[in-house]
């Protein structure tokens, strides 16, 4: 009988955890049936058939598995693989540098560490964190991270203190400008500069007449030297332009700042060079803001405005001396028959205030007119239109038509020193007015009375009272004073104009609130509606410029600014000529609403051209209230709702009292109609006092009196919420110099600003 065959044994499993970390222990298993004897190749021997075993591995290795039975050896293998997780420092960063006495920041990213540190500070840290510190001096952190083997790694960062050292001062300046230099070395013994010894912090005033560099030795606490250098150019600031030009003419200002850092006109930045047109209404300086970068400084350039002369008498042509020059102004305008034509009124005069005739038909050809009436320009809207065809006549006495005239007055306090003058020069009016022409008188302070309805009798002077400020004397109501006289002219039916004199501000119209005008703009439209063209002469320099230019100008008149005496007895004397001895250039326009600046080129009588201007509205969608709005931003910047109207004078106090007189309680009642009608308006009280006194009494003082006045509203109906009361002690002067009585008068004052 045969012998049965042993087969071999099979190896069923040989296996555990193909990785492992460094120094960790791994399970091998195993299962070989029918094995007599299994050993683990240089692990151990003598293992049963079915098994498992602990090892730890120094290295990745293959382990190799015999089993064996009486005839046959099988062997398997299975690799273990070892993994070392070294600490790595991903990031370690921070600022690079920092100013003595500033923190700086630490921060790391690290991986597979068991301890964390920065070397020199005994702290121990995250993984993932940041650090603030605050080093003296220039240091390097060192960032160690050990790993579990107890192997090390380490990163490195910088700061670099850097200490506030300097040697500063502006690197350019104007010329005879003087400059402040600075200078500061902490880890210095002392410093020499301009052969003077001298402390190592400092200051010294230089004035360099070019541009320069100086030089600043400084010996260090090791004893080194180093030397620092400060250059400082000496930079022309340059304006140029013409300093002086006629009223109605333009000039262009031109600047040169190169090496400034900037130039600010009125809030507005401009180029380092550039220029800018101006027309000035008055002699006016204008103030450039110049930052160098280190400090401002400001320069001016004064234009002159030179007016014409006066017209005294007419002369022709011919009377005409060799190389006497002439001006042309265009002294009014008739849009009333726009779009088919527009009218320019224009006057010319020699030297001596002659009126020159016989320059135009029907005395001269229309080809000879065109000798001295050269050139038309319209601009609108940023576009200029030449105007090519233009007729001129001449009108003079004969011919003219008749006018009916208000003479609208201010007798405001601060007339007191003019006020002879006015009526002096208002009676001469009246008297050698033209037989034809009619007349009425308007006065006004806040109070408005008609002194002479429209007349054509001059005799009728009687009827005014020129007494002085006799019985006015008080604050303004422009507004509504324009518009009486506005209503003095309702029945006329000649040319009708308004002669409007003024010294001040609007700040008593809205008293009037439902009878007479209280803005610039109600005004302008009742004129423009009544054909009736407006003269505003403008005295001193207390008038709303804006304005006052805007009425004339809306209204087709035309705006005298005038700072003497003198010059209001010359204005009533010209006044009465001019509207009877003018030239009258009319003109096909462009066909645009808006407002139409006008050019005229002329010939000035020595060969030359030259230009005069002025400015027309046709539509009624015109700015003028504006003007006046801004002088409601000179309390508060912040305001959250648009001013009704300027702030109005209402109420005027005693020296040192605070207690409001019966007789200016007419003057809150209109304020309490109006918020009682419109109950989103508000109300802003802003209380005053003369210049007596210390700040600190003084604001005390108005703010007393702001409150008196909110008392008085909240009794009478209105909310407290409503209202806001401030006092501004003497901060807000109407006069800074109080020469006289009624000025100190005039500051002790409440004024109120509607808001809407």
């Amino acid at each position: 009988m045969a012998q049965a065959c042993t087969p071999p044994p099979t190896v069923e499993r040989f296996r555990g955890r193909r990785f492992v970390n460094y120094g960790d222990e791994v399970t091998l298993s195993w299962n070989v049936p029918k094995a007599t004897s299994v050993e683990i190749e240089g692990v151990q021997n003598n293992l049963p058939a079915k098994g498992k075993i602990k090892i730890k591995p120094g290295q990745t290795t293959t382990y190799k598995l015999i089993a064996r039975n009486k005839k046959h050896t099988v062997t398997k293998e299975y690799k273990v693989k070892v993994v070392k997780r070294s600490a790595v420092i991903d990031k370690f960063d921070g600022d690079d540098e920092i100013a003595e006495g500033e923190e700086a920041n630490l921060y790391w990213s690290v991986r597979d560490a068991k301890t964390i540190r920065i070397a020199g500070l005994d702290k121990t840290l995250k993984a993932n964190e940041s650090l603030t510190i605050k080093p003296d001096s220039t240091t390097q952190y060192i960032l160690e991270a050990k790993d579990r083997y107890g192997e090390v790694v380490r990163d490195t960062h910088t700061v670099k203190v850097k200490f506030d050292e300097y040697f500063k001062g502006p690197r350019s300046i104007s010329v005879g400008e003087k400059v402040r230099v600075k200078w500061r070395f902490k880890q210095a013994r002392f410093v020499v500069f301009q052969n003077d010894t001298l402390p190592t912090e400092g200051t010294t005033l230089l004035q360099p007449k070019r541009s320069k560099n100086y030089s600043m030795m400084v010996i260090r606490n090791n004893r080194k030297v180093n030397f620092v250098k400060l250059p400082i150019k000496v930079v022309p600031v340059t304006f140029k332009g013409k300093k002086d030009i006629l009223l109605g003419s333009k000039t262009l200002i031109r600047w040169n700042a190169k090496g400034m850092k900037s130039v600010i006109y009125r809030g507005d930045s401009l180029p380092l060079v550039g220029s800018m047109e101006v027309a000035p209404l008055r002699n006016t300086t204008y103030k450039f803001l110049i930052d160098d970068g280190e400090k401002s400084f400001v320069k001016s350039f004064r234009v002159r405005v030179i007016r014409r002369k006066f017209i005294k008498n007419v002369a022709k042509k011919t009377t005409l001396k060799k190389g006497q020059k002439l001006d042309f102004d265009i002294f009014a305008t008739d849009r009333s028959k726009f779009p088919k034509e527009v009218k320019l009124y224009v006057l010319v005069t020699d030297t001596s205030g002659n009126f020159i005739s016989h320059l135009a038909p029907p005395y001269v050809s229309y080809r000879e007119s065109r000798k001295f009436f050269r050139k038309i320009v319209e601009s609108v809207k940023g576009r200029r239109y030449a105007i090519n065809n233009f007729k001129v006549r001449e009108i003079h006495e004969m011919i003219s038509k008749p006018y009916d005239i208000s003479l609208v007055m201010d007798y405001s306090g601060s007339m007191a020193g003019n006020i002879k003058k006015l009526e002096e020069a208002t009676r001469k009016f009246i008297l050698t007015k033209h037989p034809n022409d009619k007349i009425s008188v308007v006065k006004f302070d806040e109070r408005l009375e008609t002194e002479l309805r429209l007349t054509a009798q001059g005799s009728k002077t009687d009827c005014v009272k020129f007494d002085g400020l006799t019985r006015y004397g008080g604050s303004t109501a422009l507004y509504a004073g324009a518009d009486e006289g506005l209503e003095s002219l309702k029945n006329a039916q000649n040319n009708k104009v308004m002669l409007l004199f003024t010294d001040g501000e609007e700040n008593s119209s809205l008293q009037y609130f439902g009878k007479r005008a209280f803005r610039a703009s109600e005004v302008v439209k009742k004129a423009r509606e009544k054909g009736i063209r407006v003269f505003t002469i403008a005295y001193g320099t207390g008038v709303n410029n804006k304005t006052l230019n805007a009425l004339s100008m809306l209204t087709d008149g035309k705006t005298y600014f005038i700072e003497n005496p003198d010059e209001i007895k010359q204005v009533y004397e010209e006044l009465p000529r001019i509207f009877r001895n003018f030239y009258e250039i009319t003109y096909r326009p462009v066909n645009v609403q808006g407002q139409h600046d006008i050019e005229l080129t002329y010939n000035n009588g020595l060969g030359k051209s030259q230009t005069v201007g002025s400015s027309t509205h046709i539509g009624e969608n015109y700015e003028i209230d504006k003007y006046d709005y801004e002088g409601a931003y000179k309390y508060q910047t912040n305001l959250k709702k648009r001013p009704v109207a300027p702030p109005q004078s209402v109420a005027f106090f005693e020296y040192n009292k605070y207690e409001l007189k019966d007789k200016f309680i007419k003057n809150l009642e209109p304020f309490i109609k109006y918020l009682q009608k419109n109950k989103n308006a508000e109300l802003a009280i802003y209380g005053h006092t003369d210049q007596v006194g210390t700040a600190a009494a003084c604001l005390l003082l108005s703010q007393r009196r702001a409150n008196a006045i909110k008392q008085y509203f909240v009794r009478h109906g209105v909310a407290a919420k409503r209202i806001t009361a401030k006092g501004y002690g003497k901060a807000k002067p109407i006069w800074k110099n109080e020469k006289h009585d009624w000025q100190a008068k005039e500051n002790r004052r409440i004024e109120l600003l509607l808001l809407e």
